[in-house]
């Protein structure tokens, strides 16, 4: 098997070839007709040719909600998320996908840091490209609707917060900033891409609605952390971010993945590792509003 395959995709050339040949020993290609279920049974698969439309069940019909392209994984979520909701899956043109199956994925992590530590944050960026579609196809006014049981009128899930000795792992990574209350840390669609950790203080999330008129979608304290998607894609603040009291945050660069893969593998490992998580906790809410809705 060639060893272009991963590194001709645009999301994996960053990988050396030593990286990227890792990982390549341990794929299956697999093909789909149009129409066909894209099936990733126990896999992760990568899309290289095609396009692959993604869906979940809604209230009587099947509701779209992404489309992966070339580059892009189909079944990550069930990697980082213990009770994932099933997504459907189907081939939208010809479609040639390659299969890393779970116990193949963890020997390739064994045998690479800076190739897992790669691999993760373009599971991150596809994660987060999943989450901003699933997020535009639910029209403003959904914000209004009541939510499933478990979920909180116009929340967002957030992941426990971060304790003392995580805090202390970032530490060096990030600076400290201080906002006093009211002050806007970023506005929605606003280029920014740094992420931001609490340490001290709360800090409201705001989404604008279909009125105009701005919705508290989160309230965080110390530990949480938010502006993880514009920090992984580097596309615009899907939301505001705004000081509900004065805050002390740890703020890491647009650049710190990039950075510390080199500096401090270990580090960008836990932290790649941390924002998938993140990332597919919260896609995994999105979509259960969208099947919701």
């Amino acid at each position: 098997m060639a060893l272009s395959l991963l590194k001709g995709l645009t999301p994996f050339a960053a990988f050396s070839s030593a990286e990227a040949a890792v990982f390549e020993a341990q794929l299956e290609r697999r093909a789909f007709r149009s129409g066909e279920r894209v099936l990733a049974d126990d896999a992760l698969l990568v899309v290289a040719e095609g396009f692959v439309g993604m869906s979940v069940d809604g209230s009587g019909a099947s509701r779209s909600f992404a489309v992966a392209g070339a580059g892009d994984m189909v079944g990550e979520l069930s990697l980082y998320e213990p009770a994932p909701i099933p997504i459907e899956a189907k081939a939208e043109t010809s479609v040639v996908c390659y299969a890393l199956e779970r116990r193949a994925l963890k020997r390739c992590f064994q045998y690479s840091r800076t190739g897992a530590t790669r691999f993760m944050i373009v599971s991150a960026r596809s994660l987060s490209k999943t989450l901003r579609s699933a997020d535009a196809s639910l029209s403003r006014s959904l914000w209004n609707t009541t939510a499933p049981e478990g979920f909180a009128q116009g929340s967002t899930v957030q992941p426990s917060p971060l304790g003392s000795l995580d805090l202390e792992r970032l530490k060096g990574l990030s600076a400290s900033r201080h906002f006093d209350a009211s002050a806007v840390i970023f506005s929605e669609g606003a280029p920014s891409a740094e992420l931001f950790i609490i340490r001290q203080g709360e800090v409201e999330i705001l989404k604008e609605t279909a009125s105009g008129k701005p919705q508290v979608i989160a309230r965080l304290g110390p530990g949480d952390f938010f502006g993880e998607m514009a920090f992984v894609d580097h596309g615009p603040r899907s939301a505001s971010a705004v000081a509900r009291t004065a805050v002390e945050v740890s703020q890491l660069p647009a650049d710190a993945l990039e950075r510390i893969v080199v500096l401090n593998v270990g580090k960008a490992l836990y932290l790649s590792s941390l924002i998938c998580k993140i990332l597919a906790r919260r896609l995994n809410a999105t979509l259960k509003r969208i099947s919701f809705a």
